[in-house]
């Protein structure tokens, strides 16, 4: 599956943009290509710095890899390059000249970061500069390091899917996101065929999507169950795995007869509920569920244990929801909330 991105890195290793330092003067749109810094400290001298690029490659140093797309640049008042020392950052499409004007004499340094499509780094560039007071100062950054894929984290890092008798719970489903640490740093990832892998450990229990939908539905032969979801990413040529517990749940709860209510009366069920936990351990949860109008209605009530109160002034044909809610909260519980649905409608009596 990753053969193709193998031998698109290695292609792009072969065809480099290079980042390169020679100024031509007249060359590109002082408009488009020019960053004017403000806010900047405007109490010292300030100069210009001239940052050139081109493709292909004109000479082997500063290279920068053809996936770019994307360039930032950051100036620094010192050679140590972080937070609290960063002056200026201009982020700006790929070009072959960028001027960044006004910029104080207190920057010593700067760092270039090469970005994908993905808005993804692919390398970094960093170096001493010199800003010469009302001079176009051309920039020469020596140090050249690759992006490197650290990690890889799945969100939620626990699926937990719930179905039930209700029709909209009748399937669940569950969306993933997928985040990697590059060089230290967090970034949401793309999901799509070239470099996401998912595999289940138990695939006849839920099913996934090429972009990370994880979805199950109500069914006899599966009774709650569990599984493990293997994520697979390669990006820069590294390859990095996470495994994401994914449990099944069943919560679903029904009336011994047609959930139907009487006007002037108050229906006392009885109800029946089934609950099954990942492990297809089956416990009786029927006295531990409240009950609850999903919406107001003019004329019925629903009591905390279930039992339906309708005024003789409820038309026939009314319908109204009701929700069930179990709390997992006893001993060895999930600690999570559960709920099903039950729809009722208001019938003559007579009939």
């Amino acid at each position: 599956m990753f053969l193709d991105l193998k031998f698109k890195n290695s292609l792009l290793a072969i065809l480099i943009v290079a980042f390169v330092t020679i100024f031509q003067s007249g060359c590109g749109d002082e408009s488009r290509d020019t960053f004017v810094a403000t806010g900047a400290n405007q109490n010292v001298p300030s100069g210009n710095l001239v940052f050139n690029f081109q493709k292909p490659a004109a000479q082997e140093i500063n290279l920068v890899p053809a996936g770019t797309v994307t360039l930032r640049v950051d100036l620094f008042n010192s050679a140590t390059q972080n937070i609290n020392t960063l002056v200026i950052s201009d982020v700006f499409p790929f070009t072959t000249r960028r001027v960044i004007q006004n910029v104080p004499s207190t920057v010593v340094s700067a760092r270039v970061t090469a970005i994908n499509a993905d808005g993804l780094p692919l390398a970094f560039l960093s170096g001493p500069v010199e800003v010469i007071a009302n001079t176009d100062s051309e920039v020469v950054l020596e140090s050249v390091q690759n992006a490197t894929f650290d990690s890889l984290d799945v969100t939620p890092n626990v699926v937990n899917l719930v179905v039930g008798f209700y029709t909209d719970n009748q399937v669940a489903q569950q969306q993933v996101s997928l985040a990697g640490n590059i060089s230290g740093t967090n970034y949401v990832l793309p999901i799509n065929a070239d470099s996401t892998e998912f595999q289940f450990a138990n695939p006849a229990l839920f099913n996934i999507s090429a972009s990370g939908l994880i979805s199950t539905s109500l069914s006899e032969t599966r009774p709650g169950g569990n599984t493990t979801l293997t994520t697979t990413y390669e990006y820069l040529g590294l390859t990095r795995t996470d495994v994401t517990p994914v449990n099944l749940y069943v919560f679903a709860v029904a009336t011994g007869g047609a959930p139907e209510v009487v006007p002037g009366t108050t229906f006392t069920g009885p109800y029946g509920a089934a609950f099954f936990r990942p492990t297809t351990l089956q416990e009786d949860v029927v006295n531990r569920i409240t009950y609850s109008l999903e919406s107001p209605v003019n004329g019925i009530t629903v009591a905390a244990n279930g039992d339906i109160t309708t005024a003789n002034s409820v038309a026939e044909g009314t319908q109204f929801v009701v929700v069930a809610t179990f709390i997992d909260n006893g001993t060895g519980g999930s600690g999570l909330t559960f709920t099903d649905k039950i729809k009722f409608t208001v019938v003559d009596g007579f009939l």
